[in-house]
Formats: C-alpha cells, structure tokens, sequence
C-alpha cells in the first residue's frame, strides 16, 4: 500500500502593508509503510504581485479581522 500526501502552502511578503511577493510551495509525503516514510518539498511558483488574491484576503480577515488593513 502506497499514501501520498501533498500540502500546498502559499507565502506572501507584505511591505507596508501592501501585498508584494507569493510564492507556492508543495510539501509532498509518501508513506510506504507504517514506518517508512519520504518527504519533498517543491518550489511551484513565485512573482511579484499588486495585491493578494481577493479569495484569499478574504479568508485571512475573516479568520483574524485585525489584518485588514493587509492589501
């Protein structure tokens, strides 16, 4: 039996609150066995930005309201 797990994690850089950088990164593990595991980090994708996508601040100010003024 084989398991592969994979997580993407997006990364942005905020300058004076304004939104400059994302990048995405995917963090694969694939287990083999109950003990036997391997893990890859994978670099996706990276580029300068004008703000962070809509869906995405939207999500980050309905979990913690006091970043809203992140754009």
């Amino acid at each position: 039996t084989k398991v592969v797990e994979r997580d993407y994690f997006n990364v942005f850089l905020v300058r004076d609150y304004k939104t400059i950088y994302h990048i995405t990164v995917v963090v694969e593990w694939v287990y083999t066995s109950k003990t036997s595991v391997t893990r890859k980090t994978t670099f996706k994708s990276g580029k300068k930005v004008d703000a962070m996508p809509s869906e995405m601040r939207k999500q980050l100010i309905k979990e913690y309201s006091k970043f809203e003024y992140i754009r």
